[in-house]
């Protein structure tokens, strides 16, 4: 009987993320493959060092998800932290912005041996706030201990928002091929439209340059992410595989439970509700979308109620969000919501008349499917990947124009019910088509090719000259709309 070929995934790019997005598609790319008989999949935890190539403890993928659930990776404190230790997590999360502004500046004048001092030290001011904040994993047991020559197949699920790329600094075996994700280059794309420095344009760039020189096979996301990967960073077409995100099944909600969140967010039960996902991301265009509210409350009735919901951490970006709220408010009630759990944010959709998403740029873009899944109208934007994705089934609008973006929210709320209900059922036939199951097919099918391929030469550096996509000039040119207050 052949051997199964050996897939392998980073323990801690499992663990180092927001339990949305990356994190999610990462999870329930592990849980489909973790279902499957064809290949032995093993996690690997910290390596052991002095190797020609690393060894690392693994055990098995299976074992590992059902130990560390999603929710372990919630920013949420232990209830057995006593107060100090609470406190002393919420400042090393907090001072992450001036840290790393600190680290930016003086950095390039240190010598390189500093240099690697300063990251192993950033590292580890990272892994003690997650442990501090997070629920402690259940005991693994190790089954034994691997090399990477071992492996057959790596999947590199790192992205840009994770400290340290555990693929780096190893010596890759000419055997293993890596699989490399590209979920977007959203930095590239609107980080002129960041005028709070939010966006690390340049860690951005040296970053991922790295973690695509050492992929045979790179995977985009969407036709808009491959396109980036290959315009940007010069990804060869021929080695990007697009595998697109899935929806998951909406969770079972208890009977009160809206009842329930509607007092907790002081919500009026009289007035339709327009939800905007994600406040902190300068992609995520709040800015906009408060100025385009405040048009559209201004100017017509019925009136609406805006619920903003995540956390935003970045002092400048919250004090600019609340000036426009307040202006807001003089014609409809606005709240911000801070971090809802998956259950909360699937209740708060289901009861949503919109979901107003005109980001600036998506990689893939996985709430306006959601929120077509719970019923409610979606309206976002006409560049990147949301018309793919979205199809007929969404109120298009221009993102840096205000204007536009309250027309097309002005179609939503007064689309007839009768038209609704008809789009509805249409849109549950276009929801389908994206799924965690078909997606891990394709990635199964992936890692037989590569698996079964013969070893050659490791694929060619991408060119170190990045250039900018057409477009960015043209959204430079209007960046205006999105920068100022």
């Amino acid at each position: 009987m052949p051997k199964k070929p050996t897939v392998a995934v980073f323990a801690s790019t499992l663990m180092q993320h927001n339990p949305r997005g990356a994190l999610r598609l990462f999870r329930a790319l592990a849980d489909e493959l973790a279902r499957r008989d064809e290949f032995e999949c093993l996690v690997l935890h910290e390596r052991i060092a002095g190797q020609t190539y690393p060894l690392f403890p693994v055990s098995t993928l299976s074992a590992w998800l059902a130990a560390n659930p999603l929710a372990a990776a919630r920013r949420e404190p232990r209830e057995e932290l006593a107060s100090w230790q609470v406190t002393l997590a919420t400042f090393l999360r907090k001072s992450r912005t001036a840290a790393w502004l600190a680290l930016r500046a003086g950095a390039s004048l240190l010598p390189a041996v500093l240099r690697q001092m300063l990251k192993n030290l950033w590292k580890l001011r990272h892994d003690v706030a997650l442990a501090l904040r997070t629920t402690a994993p259940g005991p693994i047991p190790y089954d034994r201990v691997a090399s990477l020559a071992e492996i057959d197949v790596l999947l590199n699920f790192w992205w840009f928002h994770a400290p340290v790329n555990p693929l780096e600094s190893c010596a890759i075996p000419p055997n293993l091929k890596v699989v490399s994700w590209f979920l977007d280059a959203i930095p590239l794309r609107v980080g002129h439209c960041d005028p709070l420095g939010f966006v690390n344009v340049d860690g951005f760039l040296r970053a991922v340059m790295n973690h695509l020189r050492m992929a045979d096979e790179v995977v985009a996301i969407s036709p808009s992410a491959a396109d980036d990967a290959h315009h940007f960073f010069g990804v060869p077409r021929k080695r990007i595989a697009i595998i697109p995100c899935g929806v998951s099944p909406p969770l079972v909600a208890a009977a009160d439970s809206w009842d329930d969140l509607r007092r907790r967010l002081k919500l009026a039960p009289d007035l339709p509700i327009v939800v905007c996902l994600g406040l902190e991301e300068p992609s995520k265009n709040i800015l906009n979308v408060l100025r385009a509210c405040r048009l559209r409350a201004s100017e017509r009735n019925p009136a609406f109620q805006l619920v903003l919901v995540g956390e935003v951490r970045n002092h400048s970006m919250r004090q600019r969000q609340e000036y426009l709220a307040a202006r807001l408010r003089q014609y409809i009630p606005v709240s911000f919501t801070g971090y809802l759990c998956d259950q909360d944010v699937q209740s708060l959709l289901r009861a949503s008349e919109v979901l107003l998403y005109p980001s600036l740029w998506e990689g893939f873009g996985m709430p306006p499917l959601e929120a077509l899944q719970a019923g409610a109208q979606v309206v976002t934007s006409e560049i990147g990947p949301m018309p793919w994705i979205c199809d007929r089934f969404a109120h298009y609008c221009d993102p840096f124009d205000p204007r536009d973006i309250a027309r097309a929210l002005d179609e939503a709320l007064l689309l007839p019910a009768a038209e609704r209900a008809e789009q509805q059922i249409a849109a549950a036939e276009h929801i389908a088509e994206f799924s965690w199951g078909a997606a891990g097919d394709q990635l199964a099918a992936l890692i037989t090719r590569l698996a079964t391929t013969a070893v050659d030469e490791r694929p060619s550096p991408p060119r170190a000259a990045v250039e900018r996509a057409p477009a960015a000039g043209h959204l430079a040119a209007r960046s205006h709309a999105v920068a100022g207050v």
